[in-house]
């Protein structure tokens, strides 16, 4: 599993063991998820292309509890194939922050 993968296939920040969806959600939070308590955010998780949807839905499920246990209120989230990589599997999560 690459973590920070170019959605062109350029080689991520760090290669990890492949993990279940739930400790991927808490690896990638690790470096995202430094808001304010209360803060409101918006969830968009993309398909790269080749993930399905079950798996889709099981990573956006996952990313919400984690953000939510952070104490971030998860407004919104979008999910789906915004910006894909001939069929590449994988994902990729963005939180943007509400005004």
């Amino acid at each position: 599993m690459e973590l920070g993968t170019g959605i062109h296939g350029e080689a991520g920040v760090k290669r990890l063991r492949l993990q279940s969806p739930k400790e991927s959600a808490q690896t990638m939070f690790e470096k995202l998820a430094d808001g304010k308590k209360e803060e409101s955010v918006v969830l968009l998780v993309n398909n790269l292309g080749g993930t399905s949807q079950l798996e889709m839905g099981v990573m956006t499920g996952e990313a919400v509890r984690l953000l939510e246990s952070k104490g971030l209120k998860v407004e919104r989230t979008y999910t789906g194939s915004f910006m894909t990589s001939l069929r590449m599997v994988g994902f990729s999560f963005t939180v943007l922050r509400l005004g």
